[in-house]
């Protein structure tokens, strides 16, 4: 029988670490832990007890007492991703190198069987109503208090569209995006998952990205049906931020996929310019855009 191999050492200013994946008593959200193999200290990577709203169970509130070195050092490593100061997810692929058994027993506490509203969906049918399905959600009663108990004054009927994007692999695992009234809370939605928990992601305005969402689903199997025109000013910023760093070509399929689209669509600096009345806009992302194939 092969020799069970050793769990994955972190090593840090010449001292070397385990990572203990527990949960936490009050939210049973991820708690990880840092342990100097010498000394056997243990460090606390992350806040207990705090959980920002919307945060799904890989999210953790950064220990502001461990030390930006030590918290660059962990998304160097891609241990911690969409890191934004305070807030961060963890990355099961690369911690269950470190501690396997921590990761499958938190990830068995919080998985379960995906069940959806109806079966049948196909590529065509969510391209044609996806949309028009979930405004239909959003006018339920049940919806309606549910939203309620997340975002207080919930107004359903005044939410707004912000785009919607097709998993051509599982057509019911599509999602749609709407925003509050007020800007302050966004909302990821899974229209045909049948649980409420799952059909919903509630994320603040602070936490919210579009290239940590969308550009991170575009890279995989997911495409654009729709999207609203007035996004693209901050979608180019955001995007066009991560073209100033070289090194970062995270989401890069997904950005060229998103850049395809602009380009089919005619979303254009100028046309940008115009739907904001700007005088300049210096974030022209379509300068980088080489497509692989000759566009007919």
């Amino acid at each position: 029988m092969k020799e069970k191999s050793e769990d994955k050492i972190f090593e840090y200013k010449n001292r070397k670490f385990k990572f203990k994946v527990g949960f936490d008593e009050e939210s049973k959200l991820l708690k990880l832990t840092m342990i100097n193999i010498d000394t056997k200290e243990e460090k606390a990577i992350n806040v207990s007890g705090v959980i920002p709203q919307g945060a799904t169970p890989d999210c953790i509130l950064i220990n502001d007492t461990i030390g930006k070195d030590l918290i660059n050092e962990l998304v160097k490593s891609e241990i911690l991703t969409e890191h934004t100061g305070i807030y961060a997810r963890v990355n099961f692929n690369n911690m269950y190198k470190y501690d396997p058994k921590g990761v499958k027993e938190f990830l068995d506490y919080h998985t379960h069987e995906v069940e959806y509203e109806k079966e049948g969906k196909d590529v065509n049918e969510v391209k044609k109503d996806i949309r028009r399905y979930t405004e239909e959600l959003l006018k339920r009663d049940d919806i309606k208090e549910y939203l309620e108990d997340y975002v207080f004054d919930s107004n359903t009927e005044k939410y707004f569209f912000i785009y919607s994007l097709l998993d051509k692999k599982n057509p019911q695992d599509s999602v749609i995006v709407y925003g509050d009234e007020n800007g302050e809370y966004y909302f990821l939605i899974s229209p045909y998952e049948k649980r409420l928990d799952d059909k919903f992601e509630i994320v603040p305005e602070w936490q919210f990205t579009y290239y940590g969402g969308m550009m991170c689903l575009l890279d995989s199997s997911y495409e654009i049906i729709d999207m609203d025109e007035d996004i693209h000013y901050s979608i180019w910023q955001e995007v066009y931020d991560r073209f100033l760093e070289p090194k970062d070509e995270k989401y890069k399929k997904g950005v060229e996929k998103y850049m395809k689209y602009c380009k089919k669509n005619k979303i254009t600096k100028e046309r940008i310019m115009k739907n904001f009345n700007l005088e300049k806009f210096e974030e022209d992302i379509m300068k980088f855009y080489k497509p692989k194939n000759k566009e007919r």
